[in-house]
């Protein structure tokens, strides 16, 4: 993911908790509703009623824009899009979105690209894992970041370490393990308040108090999933470059040149293992059938390396007549592993040829 300059974050997520300097959202009781068709701005007397006009030209001079909803509220989900649409008229956007973990942002580049149709798109983000609620809220939204080619950023971690945050603490989960999200900073009494109140919706804990281990843990685990989407924020703003939720540099850093290919390939890092045995198999298809030299010499001198890399890499199929079905998956990683393996030797060629060396 590359942006050339910065752009403001839109947020999807639920209404609460809200720590942004201008909300927009419906409010969640039916008592504090403004009335439909109208917009306001929230300050310290409450709700301000304002033109949409004036509402969304000082919105989009920010920074970062939260749009809450209720996840099942389709009229929630219809006002993120207008305001979306009003703001891209207005100048380029970024749209995060909470539910998301860091590894499947390949996925979603891939669906902005439009290589994924919906349901490859939400089975590649396991979707009925990592939210729940009904995909048809969030389609929508979805479609709109692809058909203008929105950058779509996953903002968050796994609910998996989440849940375990939240029943055993930061201390039954090493730092190396917590997706390298940092340690939020304490709740505000303000905020503490918020959390207990949703705390208490749930019939195991409705006697719990502020002080019960429980409920310390709940918060632990939500200031988590709040610093994780803070983090991603920072980090589009900053124009840090992250690959599957990994900083580039530290890729470039601490990674080695297969590693990084096979996070290309696969969407996360290889363990031992599967790093040996990504090695041997790229080793073992290093070798190039000898023919594939006499090609070199249909080309010109001068002509130049990455013409003749590119128009060699595509006669590679021609020595593989059986394994030609783009739609078996198996066989199109296979020759991604392929590909790789003979690349270095193909360029190799390509550099003597061009300056008169034997190979």
């Amino acid at each position: 993911m590359r942006w050339a300059k910065i752009l403001p974050v839109l947020v999807v997520r639920s209404v609460w908790p809200v720590a942004i300097s201008l909300l927009l959202s419906v409010q969640v009781l039916a008592s504090d509703c403004i009335p439909v068709g109208t917009w306001a701005i929230s300050s310290a007397h409450g709700a301000v009623q304002a033109s949409a006009h004036d509402v969304l030209l000082s919105v989009a001079k920010r920074s970062v824009v939260l749009l809450g909803e209720q996840h099942e509220r389709a009229e929630h989900h219809r006002w993120q899009l207008q305001t979306l649409a009003a703001l891209l008229a207005q100048r380029d956007l970024v749209l995060g979105f909470e539910m998301f973990p860091r590894r499947v942002q390949p996925v979603l580049d891939r669906w902005v690209a439009g290589e994924l149709s919906e349901k490859e798109f939400l089975d590649a983000t396991e979707w009925e894992k990592v939210w729940g609620f009904a995909a048809k809220y969030y389609l929508p939204l979805f479609h709109f970041a692809r058909l203008n080619r929105i950058p779509m950023l996953a903002l968050n971690v796994d609910r998996s370490l989440i849940r375990v945050l939240g029943r055993k603490g930061t201390e039954a989960v090493p730092e190396a393990l917590r997706e390298g999200v940092g340690e939020p900073a304490a709740a505000s009494p303000t905020y503490l308040r918020d959390l207990h109140a949703v705390y208490l919706e749930h019939p195991e804990s409705a006697k719990a108090t502020l002080g019960d281990p429980d409920f310390r843990r709940f918060v632990q685990a939500q200031l988590t999933w709040d610093r994780a989407m803070a983090e991603g924020i920072r980090d589009a703003l900053a124009g840090i470059l992250r690959h599957a939720g990994y900083p580039i540099e530290a890729l470039a850093e601490h990674s080695t040149f297969l590693e990084v290919a096979y996070l290309l390939l696969h969407g996360e890092l290889p363990n031992r293992e599967e790093l040996t045995a990504f090695e041997e198999s790229i080793t073992y298809h290093s070798l190039l059938h000898q023919d594939v030299r006499h090609m070199y010499r249909a080309f010109p001198l001068a002509a130049h390396p990455m013409a003749q890399i590119s128009s060699l890499i595509g006669s590679l199929s021609t020595f593989y007549p059986d394994e030609l079905d783009p739609l078996n998956p198996e066989l199109t990683m296979h020759h991604a592993y392929r590909i790789l393996a003979k690349l270095p030797t193909i360029t190799a060629w390509a550099h003597k040829y061009n300056i008169g060396h034997p190979f």
